[in-house]
């Protein structure tokens, strides 16, 4: 049976969604909370966009309704269906990548497989944004979530080079330098470029350093589960 409750939770349902697709309308807290209260699914992508135009304004150009979004959406995301918050947030990492690691990290929205999908683009950026991710928690796990994981660290130990080492000719003769992912040149034995910080595989040290944790992790959590 459904109850009066929830069909009025779901018309007030369908009525936000109509409502979100306007640009210039924005949730109310009390709208927030009730939409948080009754953990409404199907409103993630447009509540999202509203919390990036608002996370994109200056402090002088926001109004109460868009410090609200930047208050409320986080919540929103611990309160919903985990698919649906992973749903929401993974399906939009290029807009506001800051924004993007921030509330995976934050709300704890960690997902191997996700990542995985990210790091197949072949990028410098999504390579950076994965590892920049792998810092991030999830609820709980079990021993799929322990080999996806173990996955996503092999992935992350075997990128493919996104720069490259090339002979240049000048009249002086033959010179080995590094193009950096983002095309910078230096010397050949250089293993970061000095302006961007990047290896031959779009890591800079910290993240380097992020992946060898990643891997401790992994290993504390074989033992755990073991």
């Amino acid at each position: 049976m459904i109850t009066s409750e929830q069909l009025k939770a779901e018309c007030l349902r369908r009525r936000y969604a109509a409502l979100l697709e306007k640009p210039d309308t924005f949730p109310s807290g009390h709208n927030w909370a009730y939409i948080i209260e009754h953990r409404m699914t199907g409103l993630g992508p447009a509540l999202y966009r509203k919390y990036l135009v608002a996370s994109m304004l200056q402090d002088e150009q926001r109004s109460v309704l868009h410090t609200t979004a930047l208050k409320h959406f986080p919540e929103y995301l611990r309160a919903v269906d985990r698919r649906h918050a992973l749903d929401t947030v993974y399906g939009d990492y290029s807009t506001m990548p800051d924004e993007f690691v921030r509330l995976v990290v934050e709300c704890r929205l960690f997902d191997a497989r996700r990542l995985m999908d990210m790091l197949k683009s072949g990028s410098a950026q999504c390579v950076g944004l994965t590892v920049r991710c792998i810092e991030a928690f999830q609820p709980e796990y079990g021993v799929e979530d322990l080999r996806d994981m173990e996955a996503l660290l092999y992935k992350l130990r075997h990128l493919p080079p996104l720069g490259r080492i090339e002979e240049r000719r000048s009249l002086l003769g033959v010179k080995r330098v590094y193009v950096c992912p983002s095309g910078h040149c230096t010397g050949a034995d250089a293993a970061f470029c000095p302006e961007c910080g990047m290896d031959i595989y779009g890591l800079d040290e910290s993240g380097r350093g992020a992946i060898e944790e990643f891997g401790a992790r992994c290993e504390a959590l074989r033992s755990l589960i073991s």
